[in-house]
């Protein structure tokens, strides 16, 4: 079932914020997170990179442009 790239965000809002103050508070030129969700369903990454976030859950990616918000 895809999911639409405004459902993964919110799914994900706290996460991806997290690892966007992460990146610009350490200087990382790469961060990434993978969040189980601990109830057995797939686990997400969060792969930030120059500013932009790359959002996988399953075999759905989305590009996150860097001004798009969660």
């Amino acid at each position: 079932m895809a999911e639409d790239i405004q459902e993964a965000l919110a799914r994900h809002a706290e996460a991806v914020a997290t690892v966007r103050a992460f990146a610009e508070r350490s200087g990382a030129e790469r961060v990434v997170l993978l969040v189980d969700p601990g109830d057995g369903t797939t686990a997400a990454m969060i792969d930030w990179a120059r500013g932009a976030i790359e959002l996988t859950v399953g075999v759905a990616t989305w590009h996150v442009p860097a001004g798009m918000r969660a």
